[in-house]
């Protein structure tokens, strides 16, 4: 697990993403909120380990926005036991990513990983990122794909485990045009706090919806 600061001016509200699979810090690196630091937590391909040191440098702030993505859900779910949240916000994911009522159903996630293998990465990040896939196509390859390959077998086997979510989400932002995790599970999740956007999988490229999850403050 890596974590890369954006921002870090010593300001009392931290913005948290704990982003997807096959990602890194450089797809947010965009997003400036007014008066925040902001660290990007990314890179499962060794597990996620390092959850106490992040857990500390929480302590600095009086204020944290979390917004997790992807399979990013699961992952803030396992590293943030405990941590107490002005914002948290799901982006395209939900607690249980491999899953066959509110997830990716497991014969899907088989045949994805079978074709990331044969083909590479090209076919998922354009199912992916949609409409930016090519403004962003210099950013999706931060890693070769044997760890790329790695982080998502590994994601895909620990989240099946059984375990108890414990964050309190305020909502689960859900794009309508996901090709990755189906819409209509991610509902089924999240019930009333569903909130349905226009958005491919990858729902970041408008900094301006982070700003409003933020809010007044």
């Amino acid at each position: 697990m890596q974590l890369q600061w954006l921002i870090r001016e010593n300001n009392d509200e931290l913005v948290l993403f704990v982003l997807g699979w096959a990602a890194d810090h450089r797809i947010v690196e965009h997003i400036r909120p007014e008066r925040c630091d902001v660290l990007a937590v990314y890179d499962y391909s060794e597990g996620i380990g390092g959850s106490a040191c992040l857990k500390n440098l929480l302590s600095e702030y009086s204020r944290i926005h979390l917004f997790a993505w992807s399979f990013g859900v699961w992952v803030a779910e396992r590293i943030l036991e405990g941590v107490s949240f002005t914002t948290a916000v799901a982006l395209n994911g939900t607690p249980y990513p491999v899953n066959e009522i509110y997830g990716i159903e497991p014969k899907r996630m088989a045949v994805t990983i079978r074709g990331i293998k044969k083909s590479g990465m090209e076919t998922f990040n354009r199912r992916a990122y949609g409409e930016y896939f090519d403004s962003m196509s210099h950013l999706l390859a931060p890693r070769p794909l044997e760890k790329n390959i790695a982080e998502l077998e590994y994601l895909a086997s620990a989240s099946v485990e059984e375990y108890t979510p414990s964050i309190g989400w305020g909502k689960g932002i859900i794009g309508s045009a996901d090709l990755i995790f189906p819409p209509e599970n991610m509902v089924r999740f999240w019930g009333s706090r569903s909130e349905i956007l226009p958005l491919p999988h990858y729902p970041l490229a408008d900094g301006g919806l982070i700003e409003k999850e933020i809010g007044n403050r």
